[in-house]
């Protein structure tokens, strides 16, 4: 049912709440901590030392921030996947959820590819015998963020459109503004 679609959807969604993201909420501080424009502060290395990681250069892949932001990515683009590619309905209403599915499946490996370069690329969820998919050349990454964009745009409704209700999901602006940080 469309209902249970918006449930499935809405799953997607709650990979962008802030419980997810590693550090204080910001893929900006993932960003920023290893330059010189931050630095964690608190009790010293001993307080969060997963961030000092990143300050350091030192991170490994058991690092609990890294890992958490990994896998909200991946969390989401399942979600999306399911979505796009396993609900069959169709409807005006499930146009739209698959335009926001492809945004949000284009925002989760924007993310990815931004922090990590050549990642893990599916858009057709993997059964448990395939998880351990190799890397993907990351322009074909980008290419599959633009072509689902391209996609979304026409669909989505401007924000100003939007219900109150509804204002917090993917709008045709937020779509355009994520394709032009691709390009």
């Amino acid at each position: 049912t469309e209902e249970k679609a918006s449930q499935v959807l809405n799953a997607a969604y709650d990979f962008l709440q802030l419980k997810y993201v590693p550090g204080w909420g910001s893929y900006i501080l993932m960003g920023d901590l290893p330059s010189d424009d931050a630095v964690p502060v608190g009790g010293g290395y001993s307080d969060r030392p997963e961030y000092w990681e990143w300050h350091h250069f030192t991170t490994t892949p058991a690092n609990p921030a890294l890992l958490t932001a990994w896998k909200r990515n991946y969390f989401g683009i399942y979600r999306a996947n399911i979505v796009i590619n396993e609900l069959e309905m169709e409807s005006p209403l499930m146009d739209r959820y698959r335009a926001e599915a492809k945004f949000l499946r284009a925002y989760f490996y924007f993310e990815l590819v931004k922090a990590f370069g050549d990642v893990a690329f599916y858009t057709e969820n993997l059964a448990p015998s395939e998880y351990s998919p190799s890397n993907t050349d990351k322009t074909i990454i980008y290419e599959q963020i633009e072509n689902d964009l391209q996609e979304a745009i026409p669909v989505l409704p401007n924000k100003s459109a939007q219900s109150l209700t509804n204002l917090t999901r993917a709008s045709k602006g937020a779509a355009q503004a994520l394709l032009g940080k691709a390009y």
